[in-house]
């Protein structure tokens, strides 16, 4: 939530109060927004603002003359010059809204902002005024600062909570896909293929897990002890370089023969339920690779270039 600095003109002389509001303006933090209060609808000064700060402030109207009074929002517009990566970094609670409009912030977090958001027919600038209305008000994992947290916490995190996740509900969704497909593949025949994206993805996922739990975890907790690692990381740095691409590739595959995950008419409840799990399945996995992506293997490859 921006910090609101209240101006109030309707006493002051009319000469020079653009000037005295250009002013307020100069000083106006990137953080903070002007509330300016007016007897009259000030659309003059949002010309002239236009012309002087060429997109640099943003205006909404609050009132509008209901009661003879008219207020409106002046603030900085945001500027957009960081990856989607950066944006979840900065921003905890942007996860969440990179979730409601589908923008992938985990496998391609490297793509530009503005380019991701472009891509799914939005306007970079708005979501990312929605993301800093969300302000503080993310909840759960999606409000943890990790990119602070140690290496071994973050570790320890992925393997108590994800890596558990997947063991926990991969063997029922695989047995509730075959099941579904089995029954309904005659009248459905691309649940043939959502078997067999799931199948890759399960082996894909336990081979993941094993390895890491095995080898690039506990790599990962003696280098943050010690400041040493067998070949100089070499064996580390090559995993780190996979950031879990085929996962990602099978995960928007699956959404794609879901249609986004919308059971088609007259599904029974098996149908249902299978969607529904394939999907929670999905957003675990999402915030799984965000954190290993985008901040615990750039931070391990950080300290491996020092």
């Amino acid at each position: 939530m921006r910090k609101r600095v209240l101006l109030d003109v309707r006493t002051l002389p009319p000469q020079g109060k653009h000037l005295h509001i250009f002013e307020q303006l100069e000083n106006l933090d990137s953080g903070e927004e002007l509330i300016l209060v007016n007897d009259h609808d000030p659309k003059p000064l949002y010309y002239q603002m236009q012309h002087i700060y060429p997109e640099v402030f943003g205006w909404t109207y609050l009132e509008q003359g209901e009661t003879g009074v008219w207020k409106v929002s002046i603030f900085h517009k945001p500027k957009i010059s960081k990856t989607v990566r950066e944006v979840a970094l900065q921003y905890p609670q942007a996860v969440g809204i990179f979730k409601k409009y589908r923008i992938d912030y985990c496998c391609k977090g490297n793509l530009a902002f503005t380019e991701a958001c472009a891509a799914k027919g939005l306007d970079g600038e708005k979501v990312l005024e929605e993301i800093l209305l969300e302000g503080g008000q993310g909840n759960g994992a999606y409000a943890l600062r990790f990119q602070d947290w140690k290496l071994a916490g973050l570790c320890d995190f992925i393997e108590n909570n994800h890596h558990s996740y997947v063991r926990k509900n991969i063997n029922q969704i695989s047995q509730l896909v075959d099941k579904v497909t089995k029954v309904h593949y005659t009248t459905h025949p691309f649940l043939m293929n959502i078997n067999q994206a799931f199948f890759r993805l399960s082996e894909e996922l336990m081979s993941h897990l094993e390895k890491e739990e095995e080898e690039d975890f506990p790599l990962i907790k003696e280098y943050e002890k010690t400041g040493i690692l067998p070949d100089n990381g070499a064996a580390l740095k090559e995993v780190l370089e996979h950031e879990h691409l085929e996962a990602g590739k099978l995960l928007e595959e699956i959404r794609a023969l879901c249609d986004n995950y919308q059971p088609p008419v007259g599904a029974c409840a098996s149908f249902e339920l299978t969607y529904k799990l394939l999907e929670e399945f999905e957003e675990d996995l999402h915030q799984h690779i965000h954190l290993e992506n985008n901040i615990l293997f750039p931070r391990v490859k950080e300290s491996l270039l020092v």
